[in-house]
């Protein structure tokens, strides 16, 4: 038989007046509903905290003026007060037996991180989530995350950092496995992700840019060898390179393989990078005519 843990569910909210009370409803519909439910508004120019103050105790809503994210993370973790943190952005849900689940995987006193897997879109994480997995990507679903309350502590919560907006989760995940906390993953999805036109996701430069800056500044924070940090974004490059030829964005995607062939050609970057001259029709064909069955 399990312990319960006490926890409380913390839920930034920005301009998602649309969409905060399907994230509330379902953390109150758990079946092991959370002590503390804390929603912190980061400056909102819509009605989000006054559709968040309808809600009743354990329903907090906290005010803030923008300062990202992170901050409003931060902010929620220190207006609470129980053993463990469960984080959910305001335009995603958990399924009702969500936090019953991974409540199963938190008695070992090293576990900082409970996470379960995320919907298909996502990478997939191993049982046990170490620093060279997250190091390559991050695979931890920061909307199904529970945090143990000391861990988030050990190492200072997110980064409040703007130029870490979109990956400050990435960021507070290798610190804490770098500081040798377990992340541990439940093999089931049980939340879902909504991907909207208004997501940090969808701007894929400035994303880009969090990125690079987040294996930065981790890797001066750790004093890693600055050629694998660098080795490392340059895989970036490739890697979003390859991500925007399929969408069709030629001229950023040449952008970033210009980087990555300057620095350390290769036959396979030389490749990628001139198929970004090609024009997108022809793209089309070829990637037609790959899925094309071959008949015996």
């Amino acid at each position: 038989m399990f312990k319960h843990h006490q926890y409380c569910a913390v839920i930034p909210v920005y301009n998602s007046a649309d969409t905060i009370d399907r994230a509330i409803e379902s953390v109150l519909a758990q079946t092991y509903p959370p002590a503390e439910v804390v929603v912190v508004d980061d400056g909102s120019v819509d009605d989000s905290a006054a559709v968040a103050a309808r809600y009743p105790s354990p329903v907090v809503v906290v005010r803030q003026a923008n300062a990202g994210p992170g901050a409003a993370r931060n902010r929620g973790v220190r207006e609470s007060s129980a053993e463990w943190v469960a984080f959910l952005d305001a335009d995603d849900t958990w399924l009702p037996d969500k936090h019953e689940r991974e409540m199963t995987l938190m008695s070992d006193p090293n576990v900082g991180v409970v996470h379960a897997r995320g919907p298909s879109s996502y990478i997939p994480a191993p049982p046990n989530v170490t620093f060279e997995n997250l190091w390559t990507e991050n695979c931890v679903s920061l909307s199904s995350a529970v945090v143990r309350r000391t861990a988030w502590d050990a190492v200072g919560g997110f980064d409040e950092s703007r130029a870490l907006i979109s990956v400050e989760d990435h960021n507070l995940w290798l610190r804490l496995a770098a500081a040798g906390w377990r992340i541990i993953t439940y093999p089931e999805d049980l939340f879902h992700y909504t991907r909207n036109e208004g997501s940090l996701s969808l701007r894929f430069e400035q994303f880009t840019r969090a990125k690079i800056t987040n294996l930065e500044m981790i890797g001066k924070l750790l004093e890693l060898d600055p050629k694998t940090v660098r080795q490392r974004i340059l895989e970036l490059h490739i890697q979003q390179g390859r991500v925007l030829i399929h969408g069709r964005n030629l001229s950023l995607a040449r952008r970033f393989l210009t980087v990555a062939l300057q620095e350390s050609p290769s036959l396979e970057t030389l490749s990628l990078w001139l198929s970004t001259f090609v024009p997108t029709r022809l793209l089309d064909l070829r990637q037609n005519l790959q899925h094309v069955p071959v008949r015996p």
